[in-house]
């Protein structure tokens, strides 16, 4: 499904990168058009981000970073760089973003009511399995696979996500940087 989802995404990058006015596209109306054509394919990568792997998320995180810079024809930066200079926030913290809005709006839901009274309802049933609890004529195998849904895999996620991933790089550090670029290689 990644994989799909590059491969839409890289098409579309195409798309936009032959747009041009006069010969030419200036780098405002590139993005325009990144953030109108191709963010929409990565926003539906966002409800299912927290479950891939961490070696997933590097790689889209990555190839979020490479198709901005494809986009603004910088591709001699490195991630780290283009995110300070150019002041875009990670993949991560769009998805983070993403799951803390929705996570607002289900504590004012009924959806959110139910969807919290079936993760308490899990918790119950993990400390009974445990041993915590004593429920009386009630069997307790030992098969049974511990349950963790999805919404808790994910709330679990942005509990653990830092919200902001910006580095703060003062402009004398840039000036440093350009005035002697040789003794930062």
């Amino acid at each position: 499904m990644i994989s799909t989802y590059k491969a839409k995404i890289r098409e579309r990058i195409a798309i936009v990168k032959s747009c041009r006015m006069f010969g030419t596209s200036s780098p405002t109306f590139r993005r325009m058009l990144l953030s109108t054509y191709v963010m929409p394919l990565f926003t539906w990568l966002f409800a299912i981000f927290p479950l891939f792997t961490d070696c997933q998320k590097d790689d889209l995180s990555h190839f979020y970073f490479t198709c901005l810079k494809r986009t603004l024809e910088v591709f001699h930066w490195n991630d780290f760089l283009f995110s300070a200079l150019f002041e875009e926030k990670t993949l991560e913290n769009l998805c983070y973003r993403y799951w803390d809005r929705y996570r607002k709006v289900l504590n004012s839901s009924v959806d959110g009511s139910l969807l919290f009274e079936h993760l308490a309802w899990n918790t119950f049933r993990e400390q009974w399995l445990d041993g915590n609890f004593v429920v009386k004529c009630v069997y307790r195998s030992r098969r049974l696979i511990p349950h963790l849904s999805v919404i808790c895999k994910c709330l679990r996620w942005v509990e653990n996500t830092n919200e902001d991933s910006i580095p703060l790089i003062s402009d004398l550090d840039f000036d440093l940087l350009s005035s002697f670029s040789l003794s930062f290689i």
